[in-house]
């Protein structure tokens, strides 16, 4: 079985559930009745193994969904759970912008690069 690493607690004290926003935490998770399991990171609202986002991007993502009703998912009737999987994916998106811009790192979003802003 997987050991929870000191990098696993970092992480999970810095960031959240890319869904919903709640805590992350380490469960044991079986995959199969022969012995296949392993310690996950999970969502224990959404029920799911998450890898999280950082707090600050879930923050500007639920902000800019609020403030431009942005939907990646036209095909599906709007509801919580969309609106969850539009700010899973925006995430992603600021996630992979604040790495390309070099503003993230192994220990999260790289507070001295950031503008004067609040997030």
């Amino acid at each position: 079985m997987g050991k929870i690493t000191d990098d696993d607690r970092k992480r999970m004290a810095r960031c959240c559930c890319k869904q919903c926003g709640g805590p992350l935490k380490m469960k044991v998770v079986v995959y199969d009745p022969y012995g296949g399991h392993d310690v996950e990171m999970f969502c224990e609202h959404c029920h799911k193994i998450e890898y999280g986002t950082e707090k600050e991007i879930y923050n500007l993502a639920a902000r800019f969904i609020d403030n431009y009703q942005y939907n990646y998912f036209m095909d599906m009737v709007e509801d919580e759970r969309s609106e969850q999987m539009n700010t899973a994916k925006l995430c992603e998106i600021i996630g992979w912008v604040f790495s390309e811009l070099g503003l993230i790192g192994e220990d999260g979003i790289i507070k001295d690069k950031l503008p004067e802003f609040d997030i």
